[in-house]
């Protein structure tokens, strides 16, 4: 779990310098080395899940419900064009570095969207 959370810290470590603190909650090296991670802030928490090296990105206030980051960007006229498929066709937004990007890029938006959903 050490070199996972090393990983993690180094490909979102701008997360940590944002005030966020890392958990992981479930770890499984021996099946795809699928893990699940919350960055936990003060007004947002950001889950990572990994499924079979796809990536998954989902956004909450802290008690409330999760919504994949993709759903909000979209709402908010971000669309996952911004990425392109694979060379089989498969959407490319799913990697761990590129969620780290998107992250990264659209923080701001996803802490605002965040704050606006119990309005």
């Amino acid at each position: 779990m050490a070199s996972l959370r090393a990983r993690l810290l180094k490909t979102f470590g701008f997360l940590t310098d944002a005030g966020f603190s890392l958990e992981i909650s479930d770890y499984r090296p021996d099946v795809f080395g699928n893990y699940v991670a919350i960055f936990a802030g003060p007004d947002l928490q950001i889950r990572l899940v990994s499924d079979r090296s796809q990536v998954f990105v989902e956004i909450r206030e802290p008690g409330g419900h999760w919504c994949d980051k993709e759903m909000i960007l979209e709402l908010r006229g971000i669309l996952r064009a911004r990425h392109p498929l694979n060379e089989i066709s498969l959407w490319s937004g799913y990697r761990e570095e590129t969620q780290a990007r998107d992250l990264q890029e659209y923080l701001s938006v996803l802490k605002s969207a965040a704050g606006n959903a119990g309005q």
